[in-house]
């Protein structure tokens, strides 16, 4: 399986729909119209934010927005989830051994993959989670002797 990023285009707002309203199952009860609003709404709030499609094997799969190390939103298409694809994307962004924040709602069962990678949650205000990832320091040695 070959996962890629690539910049956001104009072309992608269709696919960027539809992986925003299935993302959020009730949205389902709600009037196409609201439905883009709310997209519309998502866009702004995100609009500083590096914006990627994820692409698996030459298919768009999902989207990885960032605002330097911080997880702004991570999102894949129903038929990929539960692949590795996120847990591949999170872990090259822990690879600059850069601390990684993100924010997840408390009921998300993605909040099991950030536990498992390491992400401790910092902050809960009862809806959402703030988490964060750090590296691991070494223990330091006491091998050398200080002059």
């Amino acid at each position: 399986m070959v996962i890629s990023l690539r910049p956001v285009t104009p072309e992608d707002r269709p696919f960027l729909l539809s992986l925003f309203a299935s993302s959020r199952p009730d949205l389902a009860l709600l009037p196409t119209a609201l439905v883009q609003m709310q997209f519309t709404s998502q866009e702004a709030t995100y609009a500083g934010a590096t914006q990627s499609v994820v692409v698996v094997d030459g298919v768009d799969a999902g989207r990885l927005y960032l605002d330097g190390h911080h997880v702004v939103d991570i999102t894949l298409a129903p038929q990929f989830r539960g692949r590795g694809i996120g847990t591949s994307l999170l872990q090259s962004l822990l690879e600059d051994h850069e601390p990684v924040s993100l924010t997840v709602a408390c009921v998300n069962p993605a909040r099991a993959l950030y536990e498992r990678l390491g992400f401790r949650v910092v902050s809960d205000d009862g809806a959402y989670l703030s988490m964060l990832w750090t590296p691991r320091t070494e223990a330091l040695s006491c091998s050398r002797a200080v002059t």
